[in-house]
C-alpha cells in the first residue's frame, strides 16, 4: 500500500494512495487531528479527481491550483491507473 499525506491550506490533513491488495485507490480528509476522517473515498483513480472537484468547489479555488497540491508523478500514475509509488 502506498500512503501520502499533504497539509492542506484550510489546515486539514489530505491522505491519499493505492491500496495494491484491494486494487483502489484511496482519499482521506481529516480535520484538527480528529482520529476518524471527516471525509473518504475509495475506489478507480476518479476518487482523486472527485475529492479535487469538491474541494475546488468548496474553497472556490481554481481545480488546476488543488490538483497541483500532488506530486507530478502522482498525479501520472493516477491518469494511467496504475498504483502511486
Amino acid at each position: 500500500m502506498s500512503r501520502h499525506s499533504l497539509a492542506l491550506p484550510c489546515g486539514s490533513t489530505l491522505v491519499y494512495g493505492f491500496d495494491r491488495p484491494c486494487s483502489f485507490y484511496f482519499v482521506q480528509v481529516y480535520v484538527n487531528g480528529q482520529e476518524a476522517p471527516a471525509y473518504e473515498a475509495d475506489g478507480p483513480a476518479s476518487v482523486l479527481w472527485n475529492w479535487a472537484d469538491k474541494y475546488a468547489r468548496a474553497t472556490g479555488m481554481p481545480e488546476k491550483e488543488v490538483l497541483d497540491f500532488f506530486p507530478d508523478d502522482h498525479l501520472k500514475c493516477a491518469i494511467l491507473d496504475i498504483p502511486i509509488p
